[in-house]
């Protein structure tokens, strides 16, 4: 395998690394925005977890795919300077459309969503009442074999004491 070492892919190199930073700062953006928008005051530490590693397969991917794995000092200082350019430029310009990209997109499911859920609703309150109708034989079942067996009981009492 030849390996280009030239100044022009080195530098193509390190300005796909500083993409790469972006990208992440991106995905750990809509990431804090999706927080924001359903998890308030907890942040559950799965979601942080599962986005540490979809960013760490990212980048290992990109790594893999830009530099064929020549693994450079000023690579990695060029993913850094990327995500910091990115979290002090870019962040809260992304993150307040990330939020409106995340509401508009809720807003959108509920509408989609609602008739499913209507039809869901009148599907549980069918089941409910024919659950219910159902169970009105059970009940009368279970009581009169209540009684039979306190009748024979009883009989059975009768039959000791004579």
């Amino acid at each position: 395998m030849i390996v280009d070492l030239s100044v022009n892919s080195q530098a193509v190199s390190f300005l796909l690394f500083c993409g790469v930073g972006t990208v992440s700062g991106m995905i750990f953006d809509l990431y804090r925005a999706f927080l924001n928008l359903h998890f308030k005051n907890k942040y559950p530490l799965s979601g942080d977890i599962a986005v540490s590693a979809i960013i760490s397969v990212f980048v290992f991917i990109s790594f893999m795919k830009i530099s064929s794995l020549r693994l450079s000092r000023c690579y990695f200082f060029a993913a850094g300077a990327g995500g910091l350019i990115y979290f002090l430029a870019l962040s809260p310009h992304f993150f307040r459309f990330f939020m409106a990209f995340l509401k508009i997109f809720e807003k959108i499911l509920k509408i989609l969503l609602s008739p499913g859920k209507f039809s869901c609703i009148i599907m549980f309150r069918m089941c409910f009442c024919l659950c219910k109708i159902l169970l009105i034989p059970v009940k009368a079942i279970g009581k009169f074999a209540a009684k039979q067996y306190e009748a024979l009981k009883h009989f059975a009492v009768r039959l000791k004491k004579i």
